[in-house]
């Protein structure tokens, strides 16, 4: 099945380019907010002014069904604060406004 994401700023929909660096960006934020496992951004960081780095290894681990569902088991969630992230691979820097909505589901192949 595959993984569906989203996220909603002000209600709309956000267009971006979509790959593993972003879906572990949104879980990454989410880990921030509730502690998830003692998760917080690197103690060296003046964040999120200082992007937290994201690594393709960081990548690999984080993408994965039961991970997103442990993270997020509603499939939802709302931020409440502002985060940003890059993406070690290729320099992009991905930002999260407090009040984004994330949103994580999957579906069958034929919907």
């Amino acid at each position: 099945m595959p993984l569906n994401t989203e996220i909603k700023r002000g209600g709309r929909r956000r267009r971006i380019r979509w790959g593993g660096f972003h879906v572990a960006a949104m879980l990454v934020a989410i880990m921030f907010e509730t502690k998830y496992r003692g998760s917080v951004p690197n103690s060296d960081l003046d964040y999120p002014n200082d992007p937290q780095p994201i690594s393709p290894s960081d990548v690999w681990t984080l993408v994965d069904y039961s991970i997103i569902g442990d993270v997020c088991p509603d499939g939802k969630y709302k931020l409440e604060q502002n985060h940003k992230f890059k993406d070690s691979a290729d320099g992009e820097v991905f930002e999260f406004k407090a009040g984004d909505e994330l949103s994580f589901w999957r579906s069958h192949k034929d919907d």
